[in-house]
C-alpha cells in the first residue's frame, strides 16, 4: 500500500502530460466523412482548415460560406481549388466551436456539414475544437478581498473531450500584478490588497496557466464585493454591469438591432457602467463597443458566462402571472375586485378583467422569484364586504410562469392547478403530462385536438383533464433510462413531435426508473411522553445506491395527529405533538419514505404516551396559557442607571426613543400582573440591539429625530443582552419570582434578520454605528440583496439572513437555543416559551430545525409565531407540521370588530367554526392589539379619542370585544395597557411625524383612576373565570343556544367532559332577566362567575337570571355553585391527574381522531365536581345545552325567555 502511494502523484503527473501531448502537435484530421471519407475539418495547432466537396452528393455546388463561432457567425467565403472548397482560418484559442456551411444562397443556403460526426446536442450544429488549455475556471472573474478562489485548468481534444487538470499545471502572477494577488501551486488564488482605492470600482490582475508549452491567462477583477450581470428585475427590465477602464461604454445587440452606435452606458464609478432597460421575453444576444460607431475592441459581457461565440446571452423570461379565476353562484361580478400583497411588482388592487364559462378572472403580475402571493376578495373600495375575510394565499413553483388558482364564494380552501415538473413516479409507474404554456397562459389547452405518449416504441393517446388543464397518461416502467416524446396535434390539424418542457436535458426527455434496496428505520427522543410533551423522530436509512427521498413522512392518527405529516427531507428528522384526548399507552406510528424513483418504503416508530400529571400552578397546558405581551421598554423603569448608556441623551417623551423600561420594572409589578390574573408574560427581545439613530437624516426638526432599536427587534449580538434592559441576573430574578407566582416567560426572537446598519456594506459616519468588529460576527451570514420575495427578500430593509444555508441555519439555532441554559436560575428555573417574529419570512426548513433543537433540550418546550395576516383558517402550514405550537391569529380583531357593531350571528358562527380546528397541538393567540397594529379601542373611536382619551359608548364595546375573547377558545393576549383603556394609531410615516402611538407608556396612574378602573376590573373577572374554568375554554366545545342580531344578544353553551358553562353577552344598553328550565332540584345554586350573583333553581326547576346592560360590562357566565369541600378539595390538589387510565401499558384502542371511547373523564383540573350534574336529566351528555336547547327553542320542556319589559325573544 506504501509503495501504490508513493506512485500516486508521478503517475496523476504522467496522465496529465499523456493528456497535453494529444492536445499539441502539428496535425490533426477530425470529423471523418461519413461518405466516401471526406475530411472537412484539418486542426493544425491554432488554425482550422474548411474543406467541401463542390458536389456532396446531394447538389451541386457554386458558391460556399463558412461561418460559425468562432467569428460570431459571420460568413466566411471558401476559393475552389479542384473540385474542394477550401479556407484556412489562423489564430483560434483552444477551445470548442461550433460552425456550418451555407451553399449557392448566402441568405437561406445553410446546410450544415453532411460529413462532421460531432454535433452539438440540443441544436445539432456540427463542432470541431482546438487543442490546448481552453480555460480557466470558474468563469466568474471576480475576486473579493478577504477571500479565496480556486482555480482549475482546463484543457480539450479535437475529439471535444475536455478535462480538468490536477497535476503538472504550472500558475502564475503577472508582473503588473504581484502586489495585488497572490496564487499557489494548486491554484488558489487571494487578494494581497485590503481596500480598494478610493473612486474605484475594482482593480485589474491577471493570472497564467501553463502546461507542457500550452499557456492561457484570465483576468481576474478584485473587488469588495461581487457584481452580477445581467441582472433581470422584476419589472421587466434587465440590468447589464460591466467593469470597464475606458471612459465611455456602448452596450449593443439584437436589443437595438445592432446598430453599433450602441446605448451609451452610465459610468457610476470608476472602472464600472452600467444601463438598465426592458427586454422583450425571449433570447438575445449582446456585447459592448469601446467607441460609438465602431466594432472595434468589442466584448462580450465578462460577467455573464452565458455565451453564443463572441457575444455573450441574455434569456429574458416571460412575465410571470397568477390567474386568478373567481366563481359566484350568482355569476354576478360588479365591483368584486382582489386586493393583494407580497406580489413582487404592484401590490394592491386587482380586477377581474374577463367573464369565462360564468367565472371571473384577473391576472396578477408576479415576479420570478415570488413564491407566493397574498389576497382578498372583496367588493368596492370600504371593504365592507369581503368574501372568506381572513388572509389567503396561493403558492407559486419556482420556474412557473403561470400559475393558476380558482376561487369559489364563501370556501375558504383555494384550488391551485398542478405545475408540471415532469413525469411523477410511484410504485413501478410514471404519470406523465403535457402541457402548452402558451395556450394554458391564455386559457386554450383544450383547442389542442390530441397528444401521444411516445415512449417505448409506442404510440400512447393521452387523456385530457379539463379542470387542471393538462394532457396524462399512466405507463408501466420497466428498469432503466427510458427516453420519451410527445406528438401534439393542434387545432389546425398539424402534428408535431416535442420534449417535455419540463424535463429537457441536451434535447432530450429521459426518465430514469430503478428500484433499490433501502434499509429504512428511525428513532424518536423522548420515548415516553404525555400529551404536553413533543418528540423528534429522526429518521435513518441505508442503501447500497444514491438515494435521493421525494418525501418522506410519519402517520400521526394513534397519537390524535393528521394522516400525512412530512418530514423535512434536508433535515430527516420532525418534532411531533400530542393530542390530548390521546389515551396512555404504547403507540405504533407508521413511517414511510417515497425515493426517487416512486418507490414506499416503510419502517414503524414506537412510542410510549403517559398519564398527563400537573404538579404546581405554573404547570398547565400550553393551550391554557393566558398571555400579556410587554414592550418591555415602555412598561416599568425599574433601574435608571441603565436609561442611557451609550450617551444618546434619548428624548424619553419621543415614541421611537428608549423610554426606560427594564426587566426589573417587570419584576416589580409581578404582583399586579399575578392579580390580573395571567399566567404568561411575553416580553419583547431581550438580545442586544443597535445603538445608533436612524433618523439622522429625516426631513423634521432636530427634536424629532429620534428612532432607536428599543422595541429589540434590530440585533447586532444574540448572544448578549441588552444593556438598556438590564443584567442576566435580572433576567434570572424576573424568571424565579414570576415561576413562584405560577407566572411563564415567553421571550420574543428573531431568525430573519438582524438590524439596520450591520451589513458589511454599510457604513454611515454617525456615533454608536456598529463597528466592523461587531458586524464581523455575521459575516457570510447575509443573503445578497435586490430581491422582493416574501422568505428570500429583505423585509424593510433589514439584513436578512441566508437562512436555507446549513451553516448559517445552525448558528442562528445555537444563539437562540443557549439562551434556555444562560438563562437558567439557581432553582432549575429557564425561559419556558419563545414568541417567534417574521415567521412568514423564513422557509420551512428552519422553523423544523429551530422546533426539533427545542424539544431535544425541553419536551415541554413551545412557541407561538407571528406569521402575519395568519388565522386558524389560513396559517400557511406552520401548524400541525413540526413548526409552531400555536400562531397569532390576525383575524381575531376582526370577528369582534364584527360582533360589537351588530353582527352577532356571524361573528358566533365564524368563532365557533375557528374552534373545531383548534386542539392543544395546533392552536392561536386571539389578540385585539399589538404593537404592529392600530390598537382596537382606538380603531373603535377615530373621531373621539383626544391623546388616548376614548369615549364611553367606545369602552362599552371594546369590552364586550374583551368578553368574546375571553371566553373564545384558543390562547387569549392582553396587550400592555389595553386593560387600562390605553390604546393607539400605529407608526406611518415616521419623516412626517407619524409615529409608533400604539407603543405608549403604560398608563399606571389609570389603575386606581375609576374613568378606567372598571376597564381593569372587566379583564380581572373575565380572566379568573377563565382561570377556574380553564379546560372549558381552552379545550372544551361549544354551541349557539340562543340570540342573534335582531335580539343584541347571544348564549353560547360550552362543555368539556362533564362541565358546562353558560356565556351570556349583551349589547344592548338595557339589562333584562332570562329564565329557562333546567331539571335540577329545587335549591340548586347557579352561580354567575363572571358578576359573583347566585341564582337558585326554583320548585319547577327553572332559573331566572340577569343579563347586565352593556354599560355593565353585558356579559353572564353561569355555572353549578361549587361546594366549600370541592373548592376546599381542589385548593389542597398539588397533583392534577388529567388522564385516569389505569395503565401505561393500554396498547392502541385509538380511534382515528385520536380519542378513544374507553377514556375516562378527565375532570376539569378538580374545579367543577362532576358529581354536581347527576341531577341532572341526561340527554346525550350536555344537560345545560339540552334543556337550552330543546327547553328554550322548543318550549317544550316549559322554557320562557322575556325581557323585563315583557317582550318575548
Amino acid at each position: 500500500m506504501k509503495s501504490m502511494k508513493k506512485m500516486k502523484r508521478p503517475l496523476s503527473i504522467f496522465m496529465t502530460l499523456v493528456f497535453l501531448a494529444t492536445l499539441i502537435h502539428i496535425s490533426v484530421k477530425v470529423a471523418n466523412a461519413a461518405e466516401n471519407n471526406f475530411q472537412t475539418i484539418t486542426v493544425t495547432g491554432q488554425s482550422v482548415t474548411f474543406s467541401y466537396p463542390a458536389n456532396d452528393g446531394e447538389r451541386e455546388i457554386t458558391s460556399l460560406w463558412v461561418k460559425g463561432s468562432f467569428n460570431g457567425w459571420s460568413n466566411v467565403p471558401l476559393e475552389k481549388d479542384g473540385d474542394v472548397w477550401t479556407v484556412t482560418v489562423d489564430n483560434l484559442s483552444a477551445g470548442t466551436y461550433e460552425y456550418g456551411f451555407v451553399a449557392n444562397d448566402i441568405g437561406s443556403g445553410w446546410i450544415g456539414d453532411k460529413f462532421n460526426t460531432f454535433p452539438k446536442a440540443g441544436n445539432g450544429n456540427p463542432q470541431f475544437a482546438i487543442g490546448g488549455l481552453s480555460s480557466i475556471q470558474p468563469f466568474d472573474p471576480q475576486l473579493v478581498i478577504g477571500e479565496e478562489k480556486q482555480l482549475k485548468a482546463v484543457g480539450v481534444k479535437e475529439d471535444l473531450t475536455t478535462g480538468v487538470l490536477t497535476d503538472g499545471v504550472v500558475w502564475s502572477v503577472a508582473e503588473n500584478s504581484k502586489d495585488l494577488v497572490e496564487i499557489n501551486e494548486k491554484g488558489l488564488v487571494t487578494a494581497k490588497i485590503t481596500d480598494i482605492p478610493e473612486g474605484k470600482g475594482y482593480v485589474n490582475a491577471e493570472v497564467t496557466a501553463e502546461v507542457n508549452g500550452s499557456k492561457i491567462s484570465k483576468k481576474l477583477y478584485v473587488v469588495k464585493e461581487k457584481t452580477v450581470s445581467p441582472v433581470i428585475n422584476s419589472d421587466g427590465t434587465a440590468t447589464f454591469n460591466v467593469p470597464y477602464d475606458g471612459d465611455k461604454l456602448y452596450l449593443v445587440g439584437d436589443i437595438n438591432g445592432w446598430d453599433n452606435k450602441g446605448i451609451e452606458m452610465k459610468k457610476v464609478a470608476d472602472g464600472l457602467f452600467t444601463h438598465t432597460m426592458p427586454i422583450t421575453p425571449g433570447r438575445h444576444l449582446y456585447k459592448f463597443l469601446p467607441t460609438s460607431g465602431s466594432w472595434d475592441g468589442e466584448f462580450p459581457d465578462p460577467l455573464n458566462a452565458e455565451r453564443d461565440g463572441v457575444n455573450s446571452i441574455l434569456v429574458m423570461p416571460s412575465p410571470c402571472e397568477v390567474q386568478v379565476k373567481y366563481i359566484r353562484k350568482d355569476g354576478d361580478y360588479t365591483d368584486w375586485n382582489l386586493w393583494v400583497w407580497s406580489t413582487g411588482v404592484n401590490d394592491g388592487r386587482v380586477d377581474f378583467t374577463e367573464i369565462k364559462d360564468g367565472a371571473a378572472i384577473a391576472h396578477v403580475t408576479v415576479t420570478p422569484t415570488t413564491r407566493n402571493i397574498g389576497f382578498k376578495v372583496r367588493k368596492g373600495e370600504d371593504w365592507k364586504v369581503v368574501d372568506v375575510n381572513v388572509d389567503r394565499s396561493i403558492s407559486i413553483a419556482e420556474g412557473s410562469e403561470v400559475t393558476k388558482a380558482i376561487v369559489t364564494e364563501g370556501e375558504l380552501d383555494i384550488y391551485t392547478l398542478p405545475t408540471i415538473t415532469g413525469p411523477v413516479l410511484r410504485e413501478g409507474k410514471a404519470n406523465f403530462y403535457y402541457r402548452d404554456m402558451k395556450l394554458f397562459r391564455e386559457g386554450k389547452m383544450d383547442t389542442i385536438k390530441s397528444v401521444k405518449l411516445k415512449i417505448d416504441g409506442k404510440s400512447l393517446d393521452m387523456t385530457y383533464d379539463e379542470k387542471d388543464e393538462l394532457f396524462k397518461y399512466e405507463y408501466t416502467l420497466n428498469e432503466g433510462i427510458t427516453e420519451y416524446k410527445f406528438e401534439v396535434t393542434t387545432a389546425d390539424g398539424n402534428s408535431k413531435e416535442v420534449t417535455d418542457h419540463a424535463n429537457t436535458v441536451d434535447g432530450k426527455s429521459i426518465i430514469e426508473y430503478r428500484n433499490p434496496k433501502i434499509d429504512l428505520s428511525a428513532t424518536i427522543t423522548p420515548d415516553k411522553v404525555d400529551y404536553n410533551d413533543n418528540a423528534v423522530v429522526k429518521v435513518n436509512f441505508d442503501s447500497a445506491e444514491d438515494i435521493k427521498f421525494q418525501e418522506v413522512y410519519v402517520d400521526l392518527t394513534s397519537v390524535g395527529g393528521a394522516a400525512k405529516v412530512n418530514v423535512d427531507p434536508e433535515l430527516m428528522a420532525l418534532t411531533i405533538a400530542i393530542k390530548d384526548t390521546t389515551t396512555a399507552g404504547d403507540k405504533n406510528i407508521p413511517l414511510i419514505a417515497i425515493d426517487q424513483y416512486g418507490n414506499e418504503h416503510k419502517g414503524n416508530i414506537k412510542l410510549t404516551v403517559k398519564t398527563r400529571q400537573s404538579i404546581g400552578e405554573d404547570d398547565f397546558d400550553w393551550d391554557e396559557a393566558r398571555i400579556y405581551f410587554i414592550v418591555t421598554d415602555r412598561f416599568n423603569n425599574g433601574d435608571p442607571s441603565n436609561d442611557d448608556p451609550n450617551g444618546e441623551n434619548y428624548n424619553k417623551n419621543h415614541l421611537e426613543s428608549y423610554h426606560g423600561g427594564d426587566i426589573k420594572g417587570i419584576t416589580e409589578k409581578l404582583d399586579y400582573l399575578d392579580d390580573l390574573g395571567i399566567n404568561t408574560i411575553w416580553i419583547t427581545p431581550i438580545v442586544d440591539n443597535i445603538d445608533f439613530n436612524l433618523a439622522s437624516n429625516w426631513d423634521v426638526a432636530d427634536d424629532l429625530k429620534s428612532q432607536y432599536a428599543y422595541h429589540g427587534y434590530w440585533a447586532k449580538n444574540f448572544e448578549a443582552m441588552d444593556e438598556h434592559l438590564g443584567s442576566i441576573e435580572d433576567l434570572k430574578e424576573l424568571i424565579d419570582e414570576a415561576h413562584d407566582r405560577g407566572i411563564k416567560i415567553m421571550v420574543d426572537v428573531v431568525l430573519n434578520h438582524a438590524g439596520y446598519g450591520m451589513h458589511p456594506n454599510e457604513t454611515i459616519n454617525i456615533k454608536n454605528f456598529p463597528t466592523a468588529e461587531e458586524k464581523a460576527k455575521f459575516e457570510g451570514m447575509f443573503r445578497e440583496r435586490g430581491t422582493t420575495d416574501t422568505v428570500k427578500g429583505e423585509l424593510s430593509g433589514l439584513p436578512d439572513f441566508l437562512t436555507e444555508n446549513p451553516e448559517v441555519r445552525a448558528k442562528l439555532i445555537e444563539w437562540q437555543t443557549s439562551w434556555l441554559e444562560r438563562a437558567k436560575t439557581e432553582k432549575g428555573n429557564t425561559i419556558d416559551y419563545f414568541r417567534v417574529d417574521t415567521t412568514k419570512h423564513v422557509e420551512s426548513t428552519t422553523w423544523k430545525a429551530f422546533k426539533n433543537r427545542l424539544t431535544e433540550l425541553n419536551p415541554t418546550f413551545k412557541m407561538i409565531g407571528e406569521n402575519y395576516g395568519a388565522s386558524i383558517e389560513s396559517h400557511g402550514g406552520q401548524l400541525g407540521s413540526g413548526q409552531f405550537d400555536s400562531l397569532l391569529d390576525f383575524s381575531f380583531k376582526d370577528i369582534a370588530k364584527d360582533f360589537i357593531a351588530g353582527n352577532i350571528d356571524s361573528a358566533i358562527d365564524r368563532t365557533l367554526e375557528r374552534e373545531k380546528l383548534m386542539d392543544n397541538t395546533a392552536t392561536v393567540g386571539n389578540f385585539l392589539s399589538s404593537h404592529d397594529e392600530n390598537g382596537f379601542l382606538w380603531t373603535l373611536d377615530k373621531e373621539g379619542n383626544n391623546n388616548g382619551v376614548y369615549d364611553k359608548e367606545e369602552i362599552d364595546k371594546f369590552k364586550l370585544a374583551v368578553s368574546l375573547q375571553m371566553t373564545s377558545k384558543g390562547q387569549p393576549v392582553v396587550y400592555y395597557g389595553e386593560e387600562l383603556g390605553a390604546s393607539g394609531r400605529q407608526s406611518g410615516n415616521m419623516s412626517a411625524g407619524e409615529f409608533s402611538e400604539n407603543r405608549y407608556d403604560m398608563p399606571w396612574e389609570r389603575v386606581n383612576d375609576a374613568k378606567y378602573n372598571h376597564i381593569l376590573e372587566h379583564y380581572k373577572a373575565l380572566l379568573s373565570v377563565r382561570d377556574k374554568y380553564s379546560h372549558v375554554f381552552s379545550k372544551g366545545t361549544s354551541e349557539k343556544l340562543a340570540g342573534g342580531n335582531e335580539d343584541k344578544f347571544v348564549i353560547i353553551g360550552k362543555t368539556y367532559e362533564n362541565t358546562e358553562l353558560l356565556v351570556a353577552i349583551n349589547q344592548d344598553v338595557e339589562a333584562f332577566d332570562i329564565t329557562f328550565g333546567t331539571g335540577l332540584e329545587e335549591g340548586t345554586v347557579l352561580v354567575d362567575e363572571y358578576r359573583g350573583e347566585s341564582y337558585t333553581i326554583d320548585k319547577d326547576g327553572n332559573c331566572t337570571f340577569t343579563l347586565p346592560s352593556i354599560e355593565d360590562g353585558g356579559t353572564s357566565i353561569l355555572a353549578v355553585e361549587l361546594s366549600e369541600e370541592d373548592e376546599d378539595k381542589d385548593d389542597n390538589d398539588d397533583v392534577d391527574d388529567k388522564d385516569d387510565q389505569d395503565s401505561d401499558n393500554d396498547k392502541d384502542e385509538t380511534d382515528k381522531d385520536g380519542s378513544n371511547s374507553k377514556d375516562e373523564e378527565k375532570g376539569n383540573s378538580g374545579k367543577i365536581d362532576p358529581d354536581n350534574f347527576d341531577k341532572l336529566p341526561k340527554t346525550g351528555g350536555m344537560p345545560i345545552f339540552d334543556l337550552l336547547a330543546i327547553g328554550v327553542l322548543l318550549v317544550v320542556a316549559g322554557a320562557l325567555l322575556m325581557r323585563k319589559k315583557s317582550k318575548k325573544v
